[in-house]
């Protein structure tokens, strides 16, 4: 594991822009139980896996949410 010191206010922002039902995902994925996924964004335990999928799901999020404004700027303008 990378020994790479995350702030709580980060780790906190991180939680807070996770999609509804990305804790419990997060945890089933990684065969965890979802208290240790948010001692993660408390910083009371360190997991690299939890901040990773973490990212990868705000990213994923992030991107359908884009592609659906672009879908309905479309559908809009025609």
């Amino acid at each position: 594991m990378n020994n790479l010191r995350i702030s709580t206010e980060k780790l906190m922002e991180l939680k807070r822009n996770l999609p509804h039902g990305a804790i419990n995902e997060i945890a089933n994925e990684l065969g965890i139980h979802r208290n240790n996924v948010t001692d993660v964004f408390k910083g009371k335990w360190e997991n690299e896996q939890v901040i990773d999928l973490a990212i990868q799901k705000i990213e994923i999020k992030r991107e359908a949410v884009a592609n659906q404004e672009a879908r309905i700027n479309k559908v809009l303008k025609g």
